[in-house]
Parts: C-alpha cells; structure tokens; sequence
C-alpha cells in the first residue's frame, strides 16, 4: 500500500491554521496505515515462521521414519540371508562351529 503525501506549502509564510490542520491530518494518516501495514507484516511474518517451524518438526519426523524404516529392512535382510545359511548347512553341523566357543 502506497503512502503518499502532498505538503500544503512549501513555505511557511502565508499558510493558515486550517493549513497545518490539513497537513497534520494527512501525517496522522500516513502514520495510521504505517502502523496498520507494520502490524500486518508482523502478523504475516510471525505466520511464516510458525509455518517454518512445523516444517522443521515433520523433516525431522520423516527422517526418523526412515531411518527406522532402514533398520528394519537391514534387519529382515539379515535374517533371511541368516535363515539361508542354516538351511544349506547339513543338518548335523552344529549352531555355531567349535573354533568359535
């Protein structure tokens, strides 16, 4: 919103109370949409930062989801790639080799 002021006079002399009343008026105007414009942004920017904010919290929540999602996958592979060992060894080895007790 443009602010725009156009002075009465440029010279003193020769101006009127009416005049400076005019003039005063039009600063208090001004000065009304200023503060209204700055309470605006502030609003606005307070909004952004809200907004920012719970950005942050779902990143951080999405990559904890995926991270836990990856540790499950390692882990399934894991088993399954345990789960083919046991099955290719012969049925008398034991669980774990002797060496290794």
């Amino acid at each position: 919103m443009p602010c725009t002021l156009t002075l009465i006079s440029e010279s003193p002399v020769g101006r009127t109370i009416a005049s400076y009343e005019r003039e005063l008026i039009q600063y208090r105007s001004m000065e009304k949409r200023l503060r209204d414009a700055l309470v605006e942004s502030e609003a606005l920017l307070r909004q952004k930062d809200e907004l920012i904010h719970q950005q942050e919290l779902l990143k951080k929540e999405s990559d904890h989801r995926l991270l836990n999602d990856l540790q499950m996958t390692i882990s399934l592979l894991s088993l399954q790639s345990r789960d083919r060992r046991m099955q290719k060894r012969p049925r008398n080895w034991p669980l774990r080799p002797t060496a290794f007790r």
